[in-house]
């Protein structure tokens, strides 16, 4: 349910981030429930492929 930018200002997890290639952030929303997602459970998530920022 996080979101990529609140992930870098915290402290605790921004490091979690150097092991991560791949981020889903955003929390899911029902009403925006869309099972053709790929990795995705809702519509306002989004694919971030940080290992292409290192």
């Amino acid at each position: 349910g996080y979101t990529y930018e609140s992930l870098l200002k915290d402290e605790t997890r921004r490091p979690c981030l150097d092991y991560i290639d791949t981020l889903v952030d955003g929390p899911f929303v029902q009403s925006l429930f869309d099972p053709a997602l790929s990795f995705r459970g809702s519509s306002n998530q989004r694919i971030l492929h940080l290992s292409k920022y290192r």
